[in-house]
């Protein structure tokens, strides 16, 4: 069973993000334009990027992503996340000697999608918005 491309869609609105389903997977990419990164002391030229994937598993839907954070914003965004009941899988940087430095939060969850979607909005909203 396939995540439609119309449910694709609503669920990159609600994420503020650009959607495409493929094979049957909608694919929400989420670009944080407020950073520039360095690696190696060169500047890259794609954007750090949220990613969260919606796929449909035997009537369930299985909830994927990667946030990429500042390291400020880490505690922050765990203890949202973990409020919300969303699985934190894995806490990683991908770079060395980038700056700033990124942090990558995975995250899992087999909830609704829209539930999902509603739930890491807030957690985006709060970082592209601190108080």
């Amino acid at each position: 069973m396939a995540i439609p491309a119309a449910l694709c869609s609503e669920l990159a609105d609600i994420l503020g993000g650009i959607g495409q389903t493929k094979n049957g997977v909608c694919n929400i990419e989420i670009p944080r334009s407020d950073i520039s990164v360095t690696i190696m002391g060169l500047p890259s030229k794609a954007a750090p990027t949220h990613v969260i994937t919606f796929e449909r598993n035997n009537n369930r839907t299985l909830d994927t992503g990667a946030l990429v954070l500042l390291q400020d914003e880490v505690k922050d965004v765990l203890a949202q996340l973990l409020s919300n009941d969303i699985i934190v899988s894995a806490v990683s940087n991908h770079w060395i000697l980038d700056d700033p430095h990124l942090i990558y939060v995975h995250i899992q969850s087999t909830m609704e999608p829209r539930g999902f979607a509603r739930k890491v909005a807030q957690v985006l909203d709060m970082i592209s918005s601190p108080t």
